[in-house]
């Protein structure tokens, strides 16, 4: 799947929103049946991108890591390489891109 973009989600509770192309041609112009949307991240917690101490980034990885699948694209990897791996949002999701090739 190739990332479109990341947005503000419009979901009540979550911070972000994750569109993705899944057919062939990788870009906006997919069709919308071929296009993915997933929701991401706590609207209401800090996030490591936004300012949070290495110590509540180091908590939360240890306490999703338990439950999650982050090898895989899904509201969970989102979450832990957006907004949790680097002290910005445009590294996380550098680090998202480069992580699962998209």
């Amino acid at each position: 799947m190739k990332l479109i973009s990341i947005k503000p989600s419009t979901v009540s509770g979550k911070k972000l929103t994750a569109k993705f192309c899944a057919c062939k041609t990788g870009n906006n112009s997919c069709p919308d049946k071929d296009k993915v949307t997933i929701h991401f991240g706590s609207a209401t917690s800090t996030t490591y991108a936004e300012g949070a101490s290495d110590e509540k980034r180091d908590a939360y990885i240890a306490r999703h890591k338990v439950n999650e699948n982050w090898d895989k694209i899904n509201a969970g990897s989102l979450s832990r390489y957006v907004l949790w791996s680097h002290k910005s949002l445009k590294e996380g999701i550098a680090e998202f891109k480069r992580r699962f090739h998209c």
